[in-house]
């Protein structure tokens, strides 16, 4: 794992326009992010006219929502859990690495990671 795929991208030197989107935020409330990209979109694309539409969003959300997907995934299968022994869709939002994860990895990664973990608020 290396900072500098994180920076490459968010501080690129052509100023290419980014958009950062982060699990946490796509988890807690999709609606607002996918309107948040949706903007974005239209802006780098100069499109001032499109609207988004909130029906199309909100089938799309429930679709791809963690919940559907896991109980896809039980009813259907996922092609990834091939390769695992675990459910692909495992844990989600209940997933909290700082219960998880052993104390001296989570503050090696801190330490190691801090600038970034500051800048994305984790930190």
């Amino acid at each position: 794992m290396r900072a500098e795929n994180y920076n490459s991208w968010v501080h690129n030197k052509y100023k290419i326009p980014v958009c950062l989107i982060k699990y946490e935020n796509l988890s807690n409330d999709p609606f607002k992010e996918f309107n948040r990209i949706f903007e974005f979109l239209k802006k780098i694309n100069k499109e001032e006219k499109t609207l988004i539409d909130n029906e199309r969003l909100k089938n799309t959300i429930e679709e791809t929502s963690f919940e559907n997907l896991k109980n896809l995934e039980k009813k259907e299968g996922f092609l990834e859990k091939q390769k695992r022994n675990v459910d692909f869709f495992n844990q989600g939002k209940e997933n909290n690495w700082k219960k998880i994860l052993p104390k001296e990895i989570s503050s090696e990664i801190e330490k190691k990671f801090a600038k970034e973990m500051i800048e994305l608020g984790y930190l």
